[in-house]
């Protein structure tokens, strides 16, 4: 058995060493440095003739392979053939035998010596510095020798050789050494330990027994000898003061002990009465190793001492009770007198009891089409007004029913028609396109005209209803159209000519089918009003009577058809004239005359201004006018911080403002296109407002209802600050949008584009009127060619390229507007133009 216990301990210890010697220097090994399976040898067992042997290997540095002995090895291929197998026992008495040998061969070395053999499955080694390697420590109970794996056994190796160690192998022998036998000396089996029979171990690393002075080979574990297990026999029971109960069990053979808690049962086993005292009797009980055992305990009951309860009548909230005698020693209930019926405590008690009333509705949340509503519904007594009950009920979501659709073909266009919807904030008119629904437009009437569609291609609409501020995505009501090509419904401005020698201007329309006559609305006075009735249908032109020097007009040409004046739509169709004076002043000058430009233009502005990435504009065909813009000119580098979704206000938030701010520099332009953001009012983050009271306005440009000056904002973050740093700033009205049917949506922008041109009239700023400029060009490409004639100025919302993007421009797009810009900045007369590229 303690054998038994040293072997293990050793075996752990072995192992912790070899972590500990795998990672420490050989000055640093201490007593623990040799280590593994505890099996000693004494040291006056070694062989003599085995000692004259090593030493004279020692002297001539080799062995013969015929020969054992621990052969010095310079690298881990060396080993190949030449370990051989040796017991521990007579590995650890030669080399206590033979220390000696060792250290006259090398009489100055002081490191570690470290040595390996091979003993059946197993790979063993040992660890000595110059301290542990003698006879007296070898050959001692201390030292053992490491078992480990072959991995760990060879990186061992390794890492020693490594180290400048002096690594030794069990040198290989051509004749087996005969068998040993390692006697174990038998020994009985107690409660609760194996025994076991005498049996030896060979060298061999087999089991024999000893019969006649002969061994026979028996089985591993063949000898073990099962423990017998407890035999427990008396018993000692302790009862509690509260009637619990243990019992403590004793082993016959070892006296080993056993506790265990009982499991107590009582019964009355006589009742006591008003004259007797009672019997009750406690059983406590134990079930171990299948067997019970049982104790029992008995106590006397005093006599029943019995007081009268007399009855109480129930409330809502409290019971009541009827009469009885109550014994408070034994907390016994009985009704009579004498004892005699017992009673449980339960039937003593008259329960509580509440009026129920009728279920009221609580805490109601009503149903909408999304989400289910609910109610408590909860019942009161009507006595006292307690809750009795509360249910909770959920009510289901309404049921919705998508409106009913009709439509009409005209042209390119379809009018779609459905039924109202109840309770209905908003109707949207959804298109299939590239496998997915797209909102297209919302609207609030149950009628909506939908131009600019795809000629002669099926297209799926339907309507949609918001509800509850949610989209109720019901596409059951879908129609699929085919539209056709259309003429122009509306006289469509291609051009405006102003005279030269009067206050006057000629207007130029495009002709439109079955016109009877062609008349000029002017808006007066918050009204419209046809004048020049009587413009005959070939007419398609208009020269003005001498008006007021620069006075701004709004106009509309309309067509007489079917006898009357259509008058449709001309908000969407109105124009701006302004007559020009005749005492026209001289050209601005808006450069310095030593102004030398510098090659650089900065562009700040929108989406329709902004860079686009290679996917956008491959999938899309989306590009900004500022990705263009330095193809019209020779040696002119465009750095455009243009970016989406920005407006005058929000671009300063961005890092391109501040990239602007400390790059501009003198001899450069910097083009200021804002208006398309800056004019959403429900964007509280975007929204600036034209023609405020400047007066009225703080340092940061905002009034006293929180409302942000547009002029403010391109005056003092982008015009000045370009100015400071001897820049010359541009400013560009916004491009318009289009209407789905081509035509151009020139109102939107009206106010925020005569604030940019009064703006630079005020401060001399060059102003490039592009909101103007193509107006005119979606009228001319309109009247000339129809909608899909502005369609290819434009992108497209998805990549499947099906609905166009009436606010983004296409690559074509991009390059005209780009264009047009250029040009202007010719007839401004700006430096710049001194490099366009002429066409």
């Amino acid at each position: 058995m303690e054998n038994t216990k040293i072997y293990s301990k050793r075996i752990i210890a072995g192992m912790m060493a070899l972590l500990l010697t795998a990672g420490t220097a050989a000055a640093d090994l201490g007593e623990n440095a040799a280590f593994g399976t505890a099996i000693t040898a004494s040291a006056d067992q070694a062989d003599g003739s085995t000692t004259q042997k090593l030493s004279a290997y020692m002297k001539k540095a080799e062995v013969s392979q015929d020969d054992n002995g621990f052969i010095k090895i310079t690298s881990v291929k060396d080993i190949l053939g030449k370990t051989a197998e040796i017991s521990p026992d007579d590995a650890k008495t030669w080399l206590a035998a033979n220390v000696a040998a060792f250290k006259t061969a090398a009489p100055t070395y002081y490191g570690c010596r470290d040595f390996f053999f091979r003993y059946k499955d197993r790979s063993c080694y040992a660890v000595l510095d110059s301290e542990h390697f003698n006879d007296r420590y070898i050959g001692g109970n201390d030292f053992a020798w490491a078992s480990v794996s072959e991995d760990v056994w060879t990186a061992s190796m390794e890492q020693f050789i490594a180290r400048l160690d002096r690594v030794y192998i069990w040198g290989s022998d051509k004749t087996q050494p005969a068998v040993t036998y390692t006697k174990t000396e038998a020994k009985a089996p107690t409660c609760t330990e194996a025994g076991n029979s005498e049996y030896y171990t060979g060298s061999d690393g087999k089991y024999y027994t000893l019969e006649n002075g002969i061994y026979t080979e028996i089985a591993e574990n063949s000898w073990v000898i099962d423990a017998k297990g407890h035999s427990y026999g008396s018993t000692k029971w302790t009862w509690n003061d509260d009637l619990t109960a243990s019992v403590e069990l004793v082993c016959k053979e070892c006296k080993d002990t056993v506790k265990i808690d009982a499991d107590v049962t009582s019964k009355i086993t006589q009742k006591p009465t008003t004259t007797r005292k009672g019997t009750i009797t406690y059983t406590a009980k134990v079930l171990f190793n299948g067997k019970t055992y049982l104790y029992t305990r008995s106590f006397s009951l005093p006599v029943l001492e019995l007081t009268y309860v007399g009855p109480k009548a129930p409330t809502c909230t409290e019971a009541g009770n009827i009469g009885y005698w109550y014994d408070a020693a034994n907390d016994w209930y009985f009704a009579d007198e004498n004892g005699e019926t017992e009673l449980k405590k339960a039937e003593t008690i008259v329960a509580a009891g509440h009026s129920a009333g009728s279920a009221v509705i609580e805490n109601y949340t009503a149903p909408t089409y999304f989400e289910n509503g609910s109610q408590d519904e909860v019942i009161y007594c009507e006595k006292c007004g307690a809750e009795l009950s509360r249910k909770h009920v959920t009510i289901p979501k309404l049921e919705y029913t998508a409106p009913t659709l009709n439509y009409t073909i005209k042209g390119n266009a379809v009018k779609l028609d459905w039924t109202e919807v109840a309770d209905a904030e908003m109707y949207g008119i959804a298109l299939y396109s590239d496998g997915k629904w797209q909102l297209m437009a919302e609207h609030e009437e149950t009628s909506f005209v939908m131009y600019g569609l795809t000629n002669d291609k099926e297209h799926t609409l339907a309507i949609v209803t918001k509800l509850g501020g949610k989209w109720m995505m019901d596409f059951s009501n879908a129609v699929t159209i085919n539209t056709e090509v259309s003429a122009p419904e509306y006289p469509v401005i291609t051009s405006v000519e102003y005279s030269e020698v009067s206050p006057q201007f000629r207007v130029n329309w495009c002709e439109v089918p079955d016109a009877q006559q062609y008349g000029i609305a002017v808006y007066l006075s918050g009204k419209w009003k046809v004048i020049a009735q009587d413009i005959p249908a070939g007419t398609t032109y208009y020269t003005s009577p001498k008006l007021k020097e620069g006075q701004t007009y709004k106009i509309v040409i309309c067509a007489k058809r079917n006898g009357k004046w259509d008058t449709n739509e001309l908000s969407g169709r109105a124009f701006k004239i302004t007559v020009k004076p005749q005492n026209a002043e001289v050209t601005p000058v808006y450069e310095d005359a030593d102004f030398d430009f510098s090659g650089k233009v900065y562009v700040v502005g929108d989406s329709t201004v902004c860079d686009y990435t290679e996917e956008s504009i491959t999938t899309k065909d989306c590009c900004g006018w500022g990705m263009k813009l330095a193809e019209q000119y020779s040696d002119v580098t465009v750095i455009n911080l243009a970016r989406a979704g920005r407006s005058s206000r929000s671009f300063l938030n961005d890092k391109e403002y501040n990239t602007l701010c400390s790059s501009i520099g003198k001899g450069d332009y910097l083009f200021i296109q804002f208006g398309h953001n800056d004019e959403k009012t429900g964007e509280p983050n975007l929204v600036t407002y034209p023609q405020l009271d400047p007066s009225t306005l703080d340092e940061e440009g905002k009034n006293a209802d929180g409302q942000y000056s547009f002029e403010w904002m391109l005056l003092n973050k982008y015009i000045i600050v370009a100015q400071e740093n001897g820049a010359v700033p541009v400013l560009v009205t916004p491009m318009l949008r289009r209407y789905s049917n081509g035509m151009p949506r020139y109102l939107e922008h009206e106010k925020y584009s005569e604030a940019m041109i009064e703006l630079g009239k005020k401060y001399n700023i060059p102003v490039i009127d592009l909101t103007t400029k193509t107006t005119l060009l979606y009228n001319n490409l309109y009247s000339q060619y129809g909608g899909d004639a502005t369609a290819e100025l434009h992108a497209f919302t998805e990549q499947t390229r099906t609905i166009v993007d009436n606010s983004h421009l296409s690559v074509k797009g991009s390059e005209v507007i780009a264009d047009i810009v250029a040009d202007e900045t010719k007839t401004l007369g700006l430096k710049i133009s001194e490099r366009l590229i002429e066409d």
